[in-house]
């Protein structure tokens, strides 16, 4: 049976588009070639896989991959290496779609906030 973190995946690309995404991820030089980990896998699990569960591993996260409806098989180090700069920016842009179309929707939102993301990645 599915966890109930699979169904809040499904929320997550009912308000991004897996298109919408991808795109992100690729704009932002997230994702650069085809690859296991796709800018919606990669979403998902350091999103709400990480809220499913506290504090989860590398490991732990690439476990998640492969329960998925499609699953996927991704080694811990794979997941590792993507922990970067490019990461922060493609999550970053995200944030800031999903704010910008809230906003549209008449509820506010101010860029401000955002400011602190830019210092959150420690390489």
């Amino acid at each position: 049976m599915a966890e109930a973190w699979l169904s809040m995946v499904e929320k997550v690309t009912e308000f991004f588009s897996t298109e919408q995404i991808e795109t992100s991820a690729r704009r932002t030089k997230f994702v650069q070639r085809a690859s296991k980990i796709t800018g919606k896998l990669f979403l998902a699990l350091v999103t709400l896989g990480r809220w499913s569960n506290g504090q989860p591993s590398v490991a732990q996260l690439a476990a998640k991959a492969a329960q998925l409806d499609h699953p996927v098989i991704v080694t811990p180090e794979a997941l590792q290496q993507r922990m970067t700069a490019r990461a922060v920016a493609f999550l970053q842009d995200l944030l800031q779609t999903a704010f910008r179309t809230l906003h549209t929707q008449d509820t506010g939102g101010d860029e401000a906030l955002f400011a602190p993301l830019a210092r959150a990645y420690r390489g």
